[in-house]
């Protein structure tokens, strides 16, 4: 019996979110915050495969022939090939019929992702395995927040089936650019079943890892920042929020203050250019006073999540936790589509680590947000284990 484990990292943006619509330039940034996926054979019932996401309260089998009839020919012409990275035009309506109509919106995509993957890449190899599995995830990123969290789970699903079906490697060392470029074209496919148009920066980032620059639908991967052991505080404000929407609502005010928006835009680019460059002041050999860099970047955070209040992409609750954080001398701004969702407060090395842990508890304990560490600029999906047991 085979069993495999992988993880893949979330992400935040620091810098430049909202202004990458107008072919601005972004950054975002790994977390040491993960997704990992355990796949294992089940003998006992062949063909047969049980998702199980206790976040999402899901645990479910289909039956891969039922699967298989649902797809039709469609299956026999080729679209095992790992190297398409393609997906039909027509599976959506497969999985619409297939999955019960009670379960809907967020369990809906996590069950289309993993079973639209587990098709093409695992039953419908050209020696298919008619051996059951079992999928299980375990993941400490929340769901809608921002952090990246379903092409975590997109990645650490597509690697662990192509390290089963032996199109990668069971030792990770073996790994090439080409796999990861492998991984990467099938996460991102993956992600367009959940978001439609996906940017690709949160499957490159899980992928990956480390830092990457996204400007005019161009991802640029940056120097690894993993070395500088950036420590950042997140705060959920486990208010929901539709990305769609506030994106939206930036561009009717970008539509209607012409003269206004673009200005703004620019200056959030200019922004995301100084936080670039303090970086890598931080991380050269010969950098000036670390504490003034990061006296310098916690004053692009405030900058940056004043703009971002400017274009109407603020809570009463991002503001509370800008405010509850400067009470304890950290600078924070929201990450991502923002109206909620996730925010982040860079701990500076001088911090002091007893200071840190009174406002996480405090954020925990004494308010309606959820705190945690994370650190940014790790490496990305990793092969946690691959054993072969004897029953």
């Amino acid at each position: 019996m085979v069993e495999i484990v992988t993880s893949a990292p979330g992400k935040i943006i620091l810098c430049g979110e909202h202004a990458v619509v107008y072919g601005k330039e972004a950054l975002a940034f790994s977390l040491s915050t993960t997704t990992q996926c355990c796949l294992k054979e089940n003998m006992n019932n062949p063909s047969q495969i049980r998702i199980k996401v206790p976040d999402l309260q899901i645990d479910e089998t289909y039956n891969g022939e039922d699967l298989e009839k649902a797809y039709g020919d469609s299956l026999q012409k080729g679209s095992g090939d790992v190297q398409t990275c393609q997906l039909f035009e027509n599976e959506e309506d497969i999985y619409e019929r297939l999955l019960s109509p009670e379960i809907d919106g967020t369990k809906k995509a996590a069950l289309k992702l993993i079973l639209v993957l587990y098709m093409h890449l695992a039953h419908s190899q050209t020696t298919p395995r008619k051996i059951g599995l079992c999928i299980s995830f375990k993941s400490d990123l929340p769901i809608g927040a921002g952090l990246g969290s379903s092409a975590s789970f997109a990645v650490a699903t597509v690697s662990a089936m192509l390290v089963y079906t032996g199109v990668l490697p069971s030792n990770q060392s073996d790994w090439t650019e080409k796999d990861y470029e492998v991984i990467n074209g099938w996460a991102y496919q993956s992600e367009r079943i959940v978001h439609g148009t996906p940017s690709g920066i949160d499957n490159s980032i899980s992928t990956y890892g480390q830092c990457v620059s996204f400007k005019s639908k161009k991802i640029e991967r940056l120097k690894n920042f993993s070395e500088l052991n950036l420590k950042v505080v997140l705060i959920n404000t486990k208010k929901s929020r539709s990305t769609k929407a506030l994106v939206t609502g930036v561009r009717q005010r970008n539509d209607k203050y012409p003269k206004i928006y673009p200005h703004i835009m620019d200056t959030i680019e200019q922004v995301t250019e100084k936080f670039k460059h303090n970086l890598m002041e931080l991380s050269s050999d010969n950098a000036k006073e670390r504490d003034e860099i990061y006296q310098n970047i916690e004053e692009l955070i405030d900058i940056n999540q004043s703009l971002l209040d400017s274009i109407g992409v603020g809570h009463s609750s991002i503001t509370d936790i800008v405010s509850i954080c400067k009470t304890h001398n950290l600078h924070a701004k929201l990450t991502g589509a923002g109206g909620g969702g996730c925010l982040f407060a860079l701990v500076p090395p001088s911090y002091p680590e007893n200071d840190l842990k009174v406002l996480v508890d405090n954020m925990n304990n004494d308010s309606p947000y959820e705190a945690w560490v994370s650190y940014l600029g790790g490496d990305g999906v990793k092969l946690q284990s691959y054993e072969t047991k004897r029953l």
